[in-house]
């Protein structure tokens, strides 16, 4: 005798079946839907793996590709005839020329008109650094006249009865055709006085003793002009330690504080080794070379520890990298030392290695 359901039993009897029904036919698209997550999941990892791969590509053509300014030492030889630096990977013949030989108004006023797009340039370094800055400073000084560029130094004389020791300043207020800017000196005697300089963000001008020059930007009727409105720092740093403070872990200090410190607040950081000497009353050559591969080892270590930090580089969006290097050291190594004038070479702008030298600089400054 047949059974049968009336009422609310039937309509719950309906709804269960039903539902199992939905589950056996879903059973087949939950199954495509944990394959296609699972697929998911590969492919984002697989694009992870080769987005750090890019990374890592990335990094070494920033740090170590570089022609100009890379890890290994820059391919170039010296000409005894024409006394010129002729390289076959970095090539600086058309600013040198320019500047030194031609001397056309038109590679001056590029070179203006780069130091106006850049604002402010900070060149911090000893005496040869000095000379290479009162070069730059005369060649944009006749270039936009001597009534608007404005050059003003320390007040404070030394031992020798000058304020060759002290910073300086090259500003220029700006016209209808090139804009302000600021070209600083800063004076590297020692690590303590670059850590005061890093402390103040470069913007203050010492005296040799390190007091504060008389005249400063800040405050100045200069001020609104030449100095930065964002984070206070130059936007561009050429920085060498030179042959004052020749000390193994000084040069390695400061090239570790613009690694670690100063290159997420300035993005264009380019240091430089001192030269090889003709004649000096107490340094040697084998002195500098050994502050040099000091300094080149520091580098490289630098280079290992940002190659394992890489991800990190990447997720803050920081530039990996290291502060690229000009090796000056090295580009002496084959140059005559009698076109040296004892330890300095840019006390004149006929000099070959100061021409050489202020080229790749500028180069740097105007990529």
């Amino acid at each position: 005798m047949p059974i049968f359901v009336h009422g609310p039993i039937m309509y719950i009897m309906i709804f269960v079946l039903l539902n199992i029904y939905l589950i056996y036919a879903s059973a087949p698209r939950l199954q495509s839907a944990r394959l296609f997550a699972e697929e998911e999941r590969t492919k984002r990892k697989e694009q992870s793996l080769e987005e750090n791969s890019n990374s890592n590509a990335k990094f070494n053509s920033i740090s170590t590709d570089n022609p100009c300014f890379g890890v290994g030492t820059l391919k170039g030889a010296w000409d005894d005839k024409t006394h010129k630096f002729v390289s076959s990977t970095c090539d600086i013949e058309p600013i040198r020329f320019g500047l030194f030989e031609d001397q056309s108004s038109k590679s001056r006023l590029r070179l203006a008109q780069c130091f106006s797009n850049r604002k402010w340039v900070v060149l911090m370094g000893d005496s040869n650094s000095r000379g290479m800055f009162n070069i730059i400073c005369d060649i944009l000084t006749n270039t936009l006249g001597k009534q608007s560029v404005f050059r003003f130094g320390g007040d404070e004389t030394n031992k020798h009865g000058d304020a060759r020791w002290s910073d300086r300043e090259c500003i220029f207020p700006g016209s209808k055709t090139v804009g302000p800017f600021r070209f600083s000196f800063r004076f590297y005697n020692n690590y303590e006085r670059f850590k005061s300089h890093v402390a103040d963000k470069f913007q203050q001008d010492l005296e040799h003793d390190n007091t504060l020059e008389k005249q400063q930007i800040r405050g100045s009727l200069f001020e609104r002009y030449v100095v930065p409105k964002k984070n206070g720092y130059p936007s561009v740093l050429l920085i060498s330690s030179g042959l004052w403070d020749l000390k193994c872990e000084s040069a390695k200090d400061t090239y570790e504080v613009l690694n670690e410190k100063l290159k997420s607040s300035i993005q264009n950081i380019l240091f430089f080794t001192p030269a090889r000497v003709h004649k000096h009353p107490f340094l040697t050559n084998d002195m500098i070379k050994g502050v040099h591969d000091c300094i080149m080892e520091k580098r490289n270590k630098e280079l290992i520890d940002v190659m394992d930090r890489v991800p990190l580089f990447e997720t803050h969006n920081h530039k990996p990298g290291v502060v690229p290097i000009l090796d000056v050291y090295s580009m002496t190594d084959t140059m005559p030392l009698e076109w040296m004038k004892g330890y300095h070479y840019s006390g004149t702008p006929k000099n070959p290695l100061a021409q050489t030298v202020v080229s790749y600089l500028l180069k740097f400054v105007c990529k």
